[in-house]
């Protein structure tokens, strides 16, 4: 798997480092007082994922 954490917050991390952090806006409601992010750039995927075909990508997206 491409996201595999330890844990809840762990799993998160691991697709923030990726997928680049979201922003307050595109989670209003969420809150999370026991964790803490880093603001993350979102990564090129096929660096992770060099096999990736177009379609891949344009799903994971």
């Amino acid at each position: 798997p491409l996201f595999r954490g330890q844990s809840e917050v762990d799993q998160l991390r691991k697709i923030f480092e990726i997928m680049g952090s979201p922003e307050e806006s595109q989670w209003p409601e969420v809150s999370m007082p026991w964790a803490s992010f880093k603001n993350y750039k979102k990564q090129p995927l096929e660096a992770f994922v060099p096999e990736i075909t177009p379609d891949g990508l344009d799903l994971l997206q």
